[in-house]
């Protein structure tokens, strides 16, 4: 980790936190991405000033950018899916009891469409826009699920999910190229924040006293760190956070890094 700050207050706290924190790191030839929250102007502007690049996806609290993106995609992909004019690419992966599929679809400025052009004149050096498609089937596990009505039995032997998500970037790369780079974005998501809310329930904390939550906060990264050193156990991270409860000597040993490799 780079550097971290607390957003103080409400609004738009987390913008200028994030334009705080720009200050202090050298972000020269790096390529910045993050959630659709702090992906504005502001940040865009510093972000491109700075010698850096960006990806950023685009949600449906930007309403108009989000319906002009998602129309001008549908219209030149459905055109010119086949001309060099749409760079597509598609993967296809298998885990955790799950068949997955992404297909990335992305345009370059040149094909942006004039309504589109207007509404992101205020963003710094937008060169490329894009959709990934993401597609899950697994086997279904659940006996029952929910309705309206009440419980009913799944309409299915597998469960299918669907997700479309939009984004805009500095970058003039290759589909496959900015699907990589969406790929490790995804990855810290899976890695960090993921963990922090399953294993270590951080989304459930209620406390309220914010002193308190910034101090558990922190102790909860560096419990997360100290575990993540041990290769040798073949259990999750809760499980070894049990472990360390239950065992003074392995609690010992994650404390001084002995024996961990």
């Amino acid at each position: 980790m780079l550097g971290q700050l607390k957003a103080k207050g409400s609004g738009n706290a987390e913008t200028a936190a994030v334009l705080e924190l720009l200050d202090l790191i050298n972000i020269e030839g790096l390529t910045i991405v993050g959630d659709a929250g702090i992906g504005g102007k502001s940040v865009i502007n510093k972000i491109v000033t700075s010698g850096a690049d960006y990806i950023f996806p685009v949600k449906s609290n930007s309403r108009s950018r989000f319906y002009e993106l998602a129309a001008m995609l549908t219209n030149i992909a459905v055109k010119d899916s086949t001309s060099r004019r749409v760079g597509c690419h598609s993967t296809k992966d298998k885990g955790h009891g799950r068949n997955e599929q992404r297909f990335c679809t992305i345009i370059r400025r040149s094909e942006f469409s004039e309504q589109f052009l207007k509404s992101s004149a205020d963003l710094n050096k937008v060169c490329t826009v894009g959709r990934i498609v993401y597609e899950s089937r697994e086997k279904e596990t659940r006996p029952h699920i929910q309705t309206k009505d009440g419980y009913t039995a799944p309409p299915s032997k597998f469960r299918k999910k669907k997700e479309t998500r939009y984004f805009i970037s500095s970058l003039e790369l290759s589909a496959q190229g900015m699907m990589e780079k969406l790929r490790l974005q995804w990855s810290i998501e899976n890695k960090l924040h993921w963990v922090l809310d399953v294993s270590l329930g951080q989304d459930g904390n209620r406390t309220r006293n914010k002193i308190a939550a910034e101090n558990l906060a922190l102790v909860r990264k560096i419990a997360l760190n100290l575990v993540n050193q041990d290769k040798k156990s073949k259990v999750g991270v809760k499980a070894k956070l049990k472990m360390a409860g239950w065992d003074n000597s392995y609690l010992e040993t994650l404390l001084f890094r002995s024996s961990l490799a």
